[in-house]
């Protein structure tokens, strides 16, 4: 059971990892070969103990796991100030290279000798298999030591997202669980206890089930960030839609409130957003403020907004003019509360004034009686 626990484990790993960091740079390279390694060396450390296998499997097992240390290393060690140097990672994979021939030394020894590779019980007395289990052994403590204290080091700065602090807190766990493993196989190989075999699969099940966990938490954070990137997206595309009508209805009478020069990408649009809401709200000022006693019928008979600015506009531009209702999309923002997810809730506060104005004119067959223009004065 605990065997089919281990590799279950890692294969769920290796999907969690696939899919919560799919990022192309060094981090998430190194997260996935060490995920991908430790699957691969789960599922070899499960098959040597069965009848029939080639000793040589073993040695694999060995040389796979390298790459998850080095891999877990060179993780952690991305995490210090500066981003670590290129030939830093190549000697940590020179030594990783040389850490394997010399596995592959001892393993030749060790089965030349005795014909096949000797287990932890029965290393003891024999230098060539304890030198085997024991480098093994050495690269397991050492890795856990640099996760365990670039953990720590990163659990102790300030401003750590709460999310964040239990992954590390659950992969500093790992480390500790992994020491744990280390000390009890080599009791075995000092002679001090022969019956640990259970209880070192359960700290590897452990390891393994801590370090899932820790990860499967640090890509959640990631997806909760993007999703609530896209929301907000979103949101800015849904506003859009409910501004630049009225942006363009307002501008015409008042152009010059346009501030010329400026094109903004997609990925400005939220910068392009606050540009037509500000426009729009100048050039409405503009309208309101407008001393032509000709708009004073409109201001007598609306005293109240939105029906107050959706009547100036149609008194000066004419009904055919106004924008039409906002859009099914730009509804389903309002009806979803969309706008709880906009990054600046005074930009919230000026687009609804303008969903406002925009409804008024949707609606003015309820509402709006045209202003009746004076009779022209005649002289007798």
């Amino acid at each position: 059971m605990l065997s089919i626990g281990i590799v279950g484990l890692a294969a769920v790993l290796v999907i969690v990892i696939s899919f919560t960091h799919k990022g192309r740079g060094d981090r998430s390279k190194l997260l996935r070969y060490a995920a991908l390694t430790m699957f691969v060396s789960a599922v070899l450390r499960e098959a040597a103990p069965m009848p029939g296998h080639a000793p040589i499997v073993d040695l694999l097992k060995r040389v796979v796991f390298l790459g998850t240390e080095i891999s877990a290393a060179l993780l952690v060690l991305t995490f210090r100030p500066g981003s670590i140097a290129k030939r830093t990672a190549r000697r940590f994979w020179a030594a990783g290279a040389a850490i394997a021939l010399i596995e592959t030394g001892l393993f030749v020894v060790q089965t030349g000798t005795h014909g096949m590779v000797d287990s932890y019980h029965e290393a003891v007395g024999h230098p060539a298999a304890l030198a085997y289990f024991g480098l093994y052994e050495t690269t397991i403590i050492a890795t856990a030591l640099i996760v365990g204290s670039g953990c720590w080091s990163a659990l102790m700065r300030s401003g750590q997202p709460i999310v964040a602090r239990v992954s590390l807190l659950l992969i500093a766990m790992a480390a500790v669980t992994t020491a744990g493993y280390v000390a009890m196989g080599s009791l075995v190989l000092i002679g001090r206890d022969a019956d640990n075999d259970t209880a070192r699969q359960a700290l590897f099940l452990a390891t393994i089930g801590l370090l899932l966990v820790g990860l499967a938490i640090g890509g959640l954070r990631k997806i909760v960030i993007s999703g609530k990137q896209a929301i907000e997206a979103i949101a800015v595309d849904a506003a859009t839609d409910i501004v630049e009508p009225l942006w363009q209805t307002a501008v015409k009478l008042h152009p010059n409130v346009v501030l010329q020069g400026t094109e903004f990408s997609k990925n400005e649009r939220l910068e392009r957003l606050f540009r037509l809401v500000v426009e729009t709200h100048d050039a409405l000022n503009f309208i309101r403020r407008d001393p032509d006693e000709a708009l004073d019928d409109i201001r007598k008979r609306y005293t109240y907004e939105p029906q107050l600015t959706a009547g100036l506009l149609m008194h000066l531009l004419g009904e055919d003019n106004m924008p039409g209702r906002p859009s099914k999309w730009a509804c389903a923002w309002r009806l979803l509360r969309f706008e709880s997810q906009m990054p600046d809730q005074a930009l919230m506060a000026s687009i609804a004034d303008i969903y406002a104005i925009r409804w008024a004119c949707a609606f003015r067959k309820e509402w709006w009686i045209p202003a009746r223009l004076a009779p022209p004065e005649t002289h007798l």
